[in-house]
This record gives C-alpha cells, sequence and structure tokens, in this order.
C-alpha cells in the first residue's frame, strides 16, 4: 500500500455525512453518499488538488486545525447547540471554511437548521422553491437547479450572484409571473463561506 504525507490543512476538506442521514440505513447512506450522489463534486475538487474526508460524528468530534474546509450539504439530522458552538468557534478562531448546500425539504427543516447555524453572519435562506439555470457573470456556462430554495439575506461587503429561477409554486397557479430574481450563490472571503 502506497501511503502519501499527511497533506496541509488548506488541501483537507471534510464531508459532513453525519448530519446528512437522518439514520443509518444502508439505503439511505449508499444513495447520499459523497461516492454516488456527490461523485461529480468528489470527483472535481479532488482533481483539483484537495483531498476529501467524511466525518461521520457530530461536529465536536473533529479538530478544525487539521482541515480547512467543512462542507455541511442539505442537513436532515438536527444540529445540536454545542455543535453550533462549536463550529462557530472553529470558523472565526481556526479560519475554518464552510461550504453549505442548502436543498430545499419539503417540511423546511434543512433551511431552518442551516438559518439558525449562519444568523450570526447575517445570512438567510428563504421559504420558497425554485428552479432553473443560472450562470456567473459573463461566463458561458449554466448551474442547473432541480429543487432550491434562495438566500434572501446576506452581508452587503460580500459576494452574492442572483438569478431568474421559476418559483415553482407560483409556476402552478400564475405561469406568467413564475421567474424571480432571488439570491443563489453566495460567497464571504474575509470569513470563508460558500453558500449555495
Amino acid at each position: 500500500m502506497n501511503l502519501i504525507p499527511k497533506p496541509h490543512r488548506k488541501y483537507r476538506v471534510l464531508w459532513d455525512e453525519f448530519h446528512l442521514l437522518e439514520n443509518e440505513q444502508y439505503v439511505n447512506k449508499y444513495r447520499e453518499s459523497l461516492y454516488h450522489k456527490y461523485i461529480k463534486l468528489y470527483s472535481y475538487v479532488t482533481k483539483l488538488g484537495y483531498y476529501m474526508e467524511i466525518l461521520r460524528q457530530p461536529w465536536n468530534c473533529f479538530n478544525s486545525r487539521r482541515y480547512g474546509t467543512l462542507i455541511i450539504s442539505a442537513p436532515l439530522r438536527p444540529f445540536g447547540i454545542s455543535e453550533i458552538e462549536k463550529l462557530r468557534g472553529d470558523v472565526e478562531n481556526t479560519q475554518l471554511s464552510l461550504v453549505v448546500f442548502g436543498e430545499w425539504q419539503e417540511d423546511l427543516t434543512t433551511a431552518r437548521m442551516i438559518n439558525k447555524l449562519l444568523k450570526p453572519y447575517f445570512i438567510e435562506l428563504g421559504d420558497k422553491v425554485y428552479s432553473g439555470e443560472y450562470s456567473f457573470d459573463t461566463s458561458p456556462y449554466l448551474v442547473g437547479v432541480t429543487s432550491s430554495t434562495s438566500i434572501v439575506r446576506f452581508p452587503k461587503n460580500a459576494f452574492l450572484i442572483s438569478g431568474n429561477l421559476l418559483n415553482e409554486v407560483t409556476a402552478l397557479t400564475n405561469s406568467s409571473n413564475a421567474l424571480e430574481d432571488i439570491g443563489v450563490f453566495g460567497f464571504i472571503p474575509r470569513v470563508g463561506f460558500l453558500l449555495i
């Protein structure tokens, strides 16, 4: 077996699988895993030279001084208060970067949990469902959105991309006014947040 030297902290990415799954059933674990549903993200990140590891325990169980980034994707399992306090300390004291994917869920549990976590940073997700495509500035590439919420509150000194996406509820009742200009991608360079 060939072993590599321990990568520098900035190249180590931690994937939060613990909060991604509500329970430990094998089917859900496989379907929602980094190596299945998120394989394109994993391939892209590792091709850039980063090393991804999976966190299968609460946030209190990892040392943020060993990792540059924590990815939280559409959490289903609630965050504990001690976890939130620990993670905020990691972001503010050890410069841990957060990448948060806020996928829309029918009961809004995901958005509420993410909002609770990000409230001190003036970030809030909405409660409507959107789909469609958007692009970054003049990029010819489109990003597809199948079922997402919007960023309704974001710091003014940060980077926020908007897109005209289809409000799925409005589209069912009034198809002529269903497109809305909403926040879809945000980045706070100083803190290290990336919110999608």
